[in-house]
């Protein structure tokens, strides 16, 4: 009928995994971390898309305040030839315009006796998305437990200023208030649909 061919639809097509790591830089940029004159360290747990998405934003945030970022991708399966890593397109991208990207992939399972071993001694960021909540919140404690020992063998008196910042994927929202009850604010819980659509993106 007339009236059936008269009206559109529209349809919006989005990266999911794109969009929620934008949201997330921007509402925790990775540049509010690390000393001023040193090389921020960062940490990816899991080679996954979202992962991944948030690897190559860390990458392109060092561009934008030329600072040098040193990125640590971690995931069980031996994904390297596959992700192309370390982004050897990106990188030379980078170096022409005076940025420096180190980036690397380590093939190890986070809850593995080698992990801790191939930490950086400072880390200060961390993204986590091993692709299931719970995972993702036991190795957001196993990374703070790494840490706080590190600084006290250090007799570092302020632990909590030595901890990374550690975003984890969490995508069901009820999970989110618990880890958030935590109240430990170096973890941060974020993925959910309202952090996915949240935001000017």
């Amino acid at each position: 009928n007339k009236k059936s061919q008269n009206k559109h639809v529209r349809i919006d097509l989005f990266n999911e995994a794109r969009r929620t790591v934008y949201n997330l830089v921007y509402e925790h940029p990775i540049y509010s971390v690390g000393s001023e004159n040193e090389p921020v360290n960062i940490m990816v747990l899991g080679a996954g898309s979202y992962g991944l998405e948030f690897a190559k934003a860390a990458a392109w945030c060092s561009q934008m305040i030329s600072k040098k970022f040193v990125i640590k991708l971690f995931d069980k399966q031996n994904k390297e030839n596959s992700i192309g890593f370390p982004f050897a397109r990106l990188s030379k991208n980078l170096n022409e315009i005076g940025t420096s990207l180190d980036a690397a992939f380590v093939f190890c399972d986070v809850f593995s006796e080698e992990f801790e071993s191939l930490c950086f001694e400072n880390t200060d960021y961390v993204f986590i998305d091993l692709g299931d909540d719970e995972m993702n919140i036991k190795a957001a404690l196993l990374v703070r437990m790494i840490y706080s020992r590190k600084a006290s063998v250090l007799s570092d008196r302020n632990v909590h200023a030595s901890m990374p910042k550690t975003v984890i994927r969490i995508r069901n929202a009820e999970t989110k208030k618990i880890v958030e009850a935590l109240d430990d604010t170096n973890i941060i819980p974020y993925g959910t649909f309202e952090d996915v659509f949240s935001g000017s993106s």
